[in-house]
């Protein structure tokens, strides 16, 4: 389904970053010929989480006008939608973001490694994090909805908590959408249960 796309593309995600941040994967990011690809499979991984997304929406907003159409029920999905994601300036930034992919370039993505010594062994502990940079970004006309939320981003804006948090609020907008319509149908699934049985 959809949403399975949707959880399989936000794990890839989510791994390529943990994995290329954590001690042991570190070194391979220090040469240049050697990180540009994981740098490359971490953007595209990103891009593609945001592309399913975008799939997501319109086939769950086709799906319910399709089976919903004239119901009360498709009111309250629409006062959902409008809530969550009417004016979420995440939302609206990750869109633009798949424009900008389309119409201008891929964004470019940016690694930075930093040094820290561990508190109780004081060995030298190595974590690298990766952002897109927002006047890297900027340098696009084509921002709408999303330029309110890139333009008070700081310089460096930070992939994971973006996949993470957006992940977030598109799985609690469906948990509720599962919900509700194992309420609305209830009956027909306890019937469903019992001809099973």
């Amino acid at each position: 389904s959809e949403f399975d796309t949707f959880e399989n593309n936000y794990r890839i995600c989510r791994t390529l970053i943990t994995t290329y941040s954590d001690q042991d994967h570190i070194p391979i990011l220090w040469s240049r010929i050697k990180s540009d690809p994981v740098l490359n499979q971490i953007n595209s991984a990103f891009i593609n989480f945001i592309s399913s997304s975008t799939s997501l929406v319109h086939h769950t907003r086709i799906s319910i006008r399709k089976w919903y159409q004239g119901s009360e029920f498709i009111k309250e999905y629409q006062a959902q939608v409008s809530d969550r994601f009417g004016n979420n300036p995440l939302s609206h930034f990750l869109e633009d973001l798949r424009n900008y992919k389309e119409h201008f370039q891929n964004p470019d993505i940016s690694l930075s490694i930093t040094v820290k010594p561990d508190p109780q062994t004081q060995e030298q502990n190595e974590e690298a994090t990766f952002f897109y940079n927002k006047n890297s970004l900027l340098e696009w006309s084509g921002w709408e909805k999303g330029k309110a939320f890139l333009e008070v981003q700081p310089e460096r804006i930070y992939l994971l908590p973006l996949a993470t948090d957006y992940h977030s609020q598109v799985f609690e907008f469906h948990r509720w959408l599962h919900k509700r319509l194992r309420e609305i149908h209830s009956s027909e699934l306890e019937w469903l249960f019992k001809q099973q049985n």
